[in-house]
Formats: C-alpha cells, structure tokens, sequence
C-alpha cells in the first residue's frame, strides 16, 4: 500500500509545485519500459517471500520465535528492534556487496539496477536469486537469531518494507529520513552499499562524501524542499 501511494504520488503533484520540486533529480533514464512490468516482478517475489516464511517456519520455532507467549515489555522490545536494525545493516552490508561482484552481477543484481531513477515499488524489483539474499535474509535474520515474538517480526517486517520502498521512491519529503544515501548508489552503481560506516570502512562512499547529495543526505523539517536548500553548485554559480 505505501509504494502504491508513492507510485501515484507523480499524478497529485499538479497542484502542489513544492512536492514536485522534491523529487529528486536524475539525469539518466530507466532501463525499464513500465512499472507494469515491475509490479509483475514484485508479486512474484512477494509469493517467493510467503513460501521461504513457510520454508523456514522449523528454523523460527527451533529458535525461539513463537505467538503462544506474552509480548515482551517494552524494554526488550526496543533492544530487539535495535538488533533487528543493526544485523539488518550488517547482513545486507555485505550480502549486497557479494550481489555487486563482476562475476556474479550481470547474472542477478544487475536486474534490480535497471532501475536508475527507481520508484517505491522497485525496492523488490529483483531477480528471486537477489531477492532472497539481499531482501529476505536481512530482513529476517534479526527475528530468526534473536528468537523474536511473532508479532514483533511482523511489525519490523511492516517497518523494514516501508523504509525500503520510500528509499527507493525518488522522493525526498520533509519529517523523513533522507532517501539520499540509496539514491545516489543507483546512479553510481559501486558506491553506498548500505551503511555510512560500513562504506567509510571499506572507503565506497569517498565519491558520495563530495557530492552535493551529501549535503542533502538529512532529514529536513520544513516546506522548503531540500534542493533548494542545498542548490547544485552550478546553480549556487548562477
């Protein structure tokens, strides 16, 4: 539901100028012909993700992960959300950079990269190999090895695709984290895997550091639009 709405976001932006100028600009074009085809490729991974979840009920029980306890307090549930998102990042981190090896890229992770200006719904547009390691495992390595409660997986699970599709909405909107960081790794291809600490470490985000993006990569809690704030250097020039 929330790509669907950024996905029509384009066709309410006739009377909102502001909304229009937030969206980020990129100057190349899409390797894909429709979002038909992209939601054909979503739907099928989203089938894959429901029969891996059946496929990997044994391995959830085994530990720990069940609905017949009590919900945790609230203290746990914040530390188990944190380790969700901190071996969500490691996870995807480096399984995402295995996707992006020259012997292997063409093959599966070059799918999703046809998509250089992506919207929301693309965050799934994958080849099913590319799928399973670079969405469904992070996603749900957290729960599996923290022996999470089941409707506490299913709220990081909610949580996680939401971030995921306005990360690749091309939209950069006030009040939300900055879709910036991801933006730019479909433009370039070798920088921003994941993380700003992980790219610093393994140094793939020195191009990134001296763009005008990052500027923009920040959360901004106004009207005025991002860009405007932080104007292209040739425009700066102007």
């Amino acid at each position: 539901m929330h790509s669907l709405c950024m996905l029509i976001l384009p066709e309410s932006q006739n009377g909102c100028s502001n909304t229009k100028y937030r969206k980020i600009r990129i100057f190349r074009w899409n390797h894909v012909d429709s979002s038909g085809a992209c939601c054909a490729v979503v739907l099928f991974n989203e089938i894959l993700s429901c029969v891996l979840i059946y496929l990997s009920y044994p391995i959830m029980k085994l530990t720990g992960m069940s609905c017949d306890q009590p919900v945790p307090q609230l203290w746990k549930m914040y530390l188990l959300y944190v380790g969700f998102g901190y071996l969500n990042i490691i996870a995807f981190f480096y399984l995402h950079k295995l996707m992006h090896h020259p012997s292997i890229y063409k093959y599966f992770h070059k799918m999703h990269h046809e998509w250089v200006a992506p919207i929301s719904i693309a965050s799934v547009y994958s080849h099913p190999i590319d799928h399973i390691f670079s969405n469904f495992v992070p996603y749900f390595i957290g729960p599996v090895l923290l022996g999470s409660h089941l409707s506490l997986t299913w709220w990081w699970i909610i949580y996680a695709q939401m971030e995921s599709s306005y990360h690749h909405s091309n939209y950069h909107l006030p009040f939300l984290s900055s879709p910036q960081y991801h933006n730019y790794h479909h433009v370039k291809f070798n920088q921003n895997y994941c993380d700003p600490f992980f790219d610093g470490v393994y140094k793939t985000n020195l191009v990134f550091q001296k763009s005008i993006e990052a500027k923009r990569d920040r959360p901004f809690y106004s009207l005025t639009p991002i860009d405007v704030q932080y104007p292209d250097e040739v425009q700066k020039e102007k």
